[in-house]
């Protein structure tokens, strides 16, 4: 993981903006995070009402950064 930023957007949600070197680097921690006992407890916190595990999270690709 390169980056992580939780940025509110203006309807009051909030979005997890996360970068890695690599879609395979992401892959790996998206595997630990679920098999982590630490994470499940961090994750236990949230309103995950609307999430789907079975869902593929958004993905995008950084173009450039400044």
């Amino acid at each position: 993981m390169l980056r992580r930023e939780l940025v509110r957007k203006p309807d009051g949600t909030y979005l997890d903006i996360v970068q890695f070197r690599s879609h395979d680097d992401y892959l790996d921690v998206v595997k630990k995070e679920m098999e982590s006992p630490v994470c499940a407890m961090f994750f236990s916190v949230m309103d995950l009402s609307d999430f789907d595990p079975e869902a593929e999270m958004d993905v995008h690709i950084s173009l450039e950064t400044h």
